[in-house]
């Protein structure tokens, strides 16, 4: 037994006394007599008990709930190729469906899990032309060689790429895909730290794409 978690001021304790004055009518004198605690001390935890309360019923159970949101700033560039989004989704590899698609029962919580596959995507943002490969890794070999193959279907389309926006992933950090982007006569540019909105357009083509395939 948790003598602790069931002593008077403890959260147990707490609970009984707020639930008898605020759902059963009780008297604050009387319940917190009973709780063996002073009256001073139910109205203190009477008093904290209706703030957390209302500040999670209108969603402001966090302090970083009233910082306002920061606004939505769209934008998008002018010609194809100006810039393009590149992005990574990792997948869970399955050898057989499991319990979303065959239901619970007996062994169902297995899906014969098989590792990882790695969506990458490219997204141009003025057009919206896409291009995407599954890779088996988000390593920088992966990274750079699904750009310029991607930077090579783009110029089949009659887009030249001026400049790459991603995120801060160390593939996308590494001396190799710096080099990629050099050799394609491209800029790279990085997203802000913590702030996956800058890359957008490429954050909000992967969900799109996963409700269709995978």
């Amino acid at each position: 037994m948790n003598v602790h978690k069931n002593a008077r001021l403890a959260p147990l304790g707490r609970a009984v006394m707020i639930t008898r004055i605020e759902q059963e009518g009780w008297p604050v004198a009387r319940a917190a007599e009973a709780s063996g605690v002073s009256r001073r001390t139910a109205y203190r935890w009477l008093a904290r008990s209706t703030v957390g309360a209302v500040s999670r019923r209108i969603a402001l159970g966090k302090l970083a709930a009233l910082d306002p949101k920061p606004p939505v700033i769209g934008y998008e560039r002018e010609r194809p190729g100006e810039l393009i989004h590149l992005d990574i989704k990792k997948l869970g590899r399955f050898s057989r469906p499991g319990h979303r698609v065959t239901g619970r029962g007996p062994g169902s919580h297995s899906g014969g899990g098989q590792g990882w596959d790695y969506l990458h995507v490219c997204v141009d943002d003025a057009s919206r032309l896409a291009y995407t490969e599954i890779l088996q890794s988000e390593t920088q070999h992966d990274a750079s060689a699904f750009l310029e193959r991607a930077l090579a279907w783009l110029a089949r389309h009659g887009v030249k790429t001026e400049r790459v926006m991603t995120d801060n992933g160390a593939g996308y950090r590494s001396k190799r895909f710096t080099a990629a982007v050099q050799r394609a006569g491209a800029r790279h540019i990085f997203t802000r730290p913590y702030t996956p909105r800058t890359n957008g357009k490429a954050e909000r083509f992967i969900p799109s794409s996963l409700r269709q395939w995978a």
